[in-house]
């Protein structure tokens, strides 16, 4: 049996044992050994564009700048710009958010202002989705009140 080690992207390391007894198995696993070769390098090329292209973007971006002194300084927004065009990760900031949600229902039939109370607060469901909020969005001190229960005129 013989073995070749192939680096690949990700600095892992993927093993091809080929085995050579059989004379119709050898050329098959030679074939497959020759297809995913081609593959690495393919995949090798492609990464060399990407950073080339990357480069390239920056430095396009970077241009846009009165460069007169050594100095350039650079606003968040530029930043985010900048790596929005490279294709990376903007610079995200976390914030808290206080949300008021109001609901007037009107017709409740009860035989008291605390029954009237007790329904309407049964009757909200409020589901809060964080989802595009973030990963590490959470939501704490939900707050149900019911205020201003009173008889409606009949």
């Amino acid at each position: 049996m013989t073995t070749q080690e192939i680096v690949i992207p990700e600095n892992k390391l993927e093993t091809i044992s080929i085995n050579l007894n059989g004379w119709g198995d050898k050329e098959v696993q030679v074939h497959q050994v020759e297809k995913r070769l081609q593959e690495q390098r393919d995949t090798i090329d492609r990464l060399h564009k990407e950073i080339s292209s990357m480069r390239e973007n920056v430095r396009s971006a970077l241009h846009k700048f009165d460069t007169k002194t050594d100095t350039v300084e650079l606003d968040l927004e530029d930043v985010n710009e900048i790596l929005e065009e490279i294709g990376a990760n903007k610079i995200l900031f976390t914030y808290t958010a206080t949300v008021t949600y109001t609901v007037t229902i009107n017709g409740i039939e009860a035989d008291s202002e605390d029954e009237a109370e007790r329904k309407a607060l049964a009757a909200v469901d409020c589901r809060v989705d964080t989802d595009n909020c973030g990963e590490d969005a959470d939501v704490y001190n939900e707050e149900y009140e019911a205020s201003d229960v009173e008889a409606e005129d009949n």
